[in-house]
């Protein structure tokens, strides 16, 4: 395991998303570094995009013909004892994914999350 906690959360969730019913995560990791050639790689989504990121099976309703969709999920982890250490970037990313019918969370454990999701596992 990292000693990083947020790390070992977030090993955490991956692993468990794989138990919950329509839900798939990826790590999103946001940086850039420079090359051998003296350019600079910029990786991940963007600047204060969450750490997991990835979508979860909808059901529409009977009025939209019953198809399901997937919902673009945006998972933000911080470790339990830190007690926000949030970017105002990462706040903005949270609210514009939830503006625009994604789920953007912050989460501080696996359960936290299978809470949000509705699972009962």
């Amino acid at each position: 395991m990292s000693r990083n906690p947020e790390t070992n959360i977030q090993n955490e969730l991956l692993v468990e998303s794989s138990n919950v019913k329509g839900l798939t995560l990826f790590r999103n990791v946001v940086g850039g570094f420079k090359t051998i050639g003296g350019g600079f790689l910029r990786c991940g989504l963007c600047p204060g995009s969450s750490d997991l990121i990835g979508y979860r099976e909808i059901k529409i309703t009977p009025d939209d013909v019953g198809r399901t969709i997937a919902q673009f999920v945006a998972v933000e982890v911080k470790r339990e004892s830190k007690k926000s250490g949030e970017t105002s970037a990462q706040a903005e990313f949270r609210r514009r994914v939830n503006e625009r019918g994604g789920l953007a969370v912050v989460v501080r454990s696996v359960a936290a999350l299978r809470l949000i999701l509705g699972d009962k596992k």
